[in-house]
């Protein structure tokens, strides 16, 4: 009696198919969303950088525009709108890539992307940090003013430098280490611009509430010298 031969099964060509690999090298991602998500997420990042760049362009010509009276509030609001341009410029426009190649966020863009964010997202805490402080100080100080004209330009230039220092860090360091940096990169600022709002609002409501018998005398005043008026 012959034994039975058993033929060995040919693998299945779907669990043994690799990707295509690009034209890069890289290997082609399944795509992670539905279409009408990513059209949706596309639309939304349209919009951002349009109203973005406009806006922010506009701001930016008129704090140009300014040739004399400009305040260290204009400084910093023109130096918010430039960190601003380069989310629109560069991070959104990445991003809409992303999403639309569905290789996801990968390569050369990627970095740049991640990179210009943390830059760009640590100037705009600064900036609007250094205002709220301004602003503190107009408030609670206007005869000892801290930032001046001429100061505000080492600042300016001190809020960049670190910007640039921290997107490095943040860029460079290992993943789980990111929140190392990022949170008190944030929580300080944050802190610092409600300590300054908080006290800004409790004397503007002191300021208004000392004025306010002056205001409630003004209507009788106003009606004495009426009555003093000759007919």
């Amino acid at each position: 009696m012959t034994e039975p031969s058993f033929s060995e099964p040919e693998p299945m060509s779907e669990l043994q198919a690799e990707p295509e690999p690009l034209s890069n090298g890289s290997s082609l991602a399944e795509p992670s969303m539905e279409v009408g998500v990513q059209v949706f997420l596309v639309i939304i990042a349209v919009i951002i950088v349009i109203v973005g760049i406009v806006g922010n362009v506009l701001v930016i010509v008129v704090m140009g525009s300014i040739k004399t009276g400009r305040t260290v509030t204009d400084i910093f609001l023109a130096s918010l709108a430039v960190a601003d341009v380069i989310v629109c410029v560069v991070c959104v426009p990445l991003l809409i890539v992303g999403i639309t190649t569905h290789e996801g966020h990968t390569g050369l863009s990627y970095n740049v992307e991640q990179f210009l964010f943390y830059f760009a997202t640590m100037s705009s805490i600064l900036n609007l940090t250094t205002i709220a402080v301004d602003r503190h100080d107009a408030v609670l100080h206007p005869l000892s003013r801290k930032i001046t004209i001429d100061r505000s330009k080492a600042i300016l230039s001190i809020i960049w430098v670190a910007s640039i220092l921290i997107a490095v860090v943040i860029f460079t360091i290992p993943d789980q280490y990111e929140m190392v940096i990022l949170f008190p990169g944030f929580a300080i600022p944050v802190t610092i611009m409600c300590v300054c709002y908080i006290r800004i609002v409790k004397t503007a409501r002191i300021a208004g509430q000392k004025a306010l018998p002056a205001n409630q005398t003004k209507p009788k005043s106003d009606k004495t010298l009426r009555m003093l008026e000759p007919s």
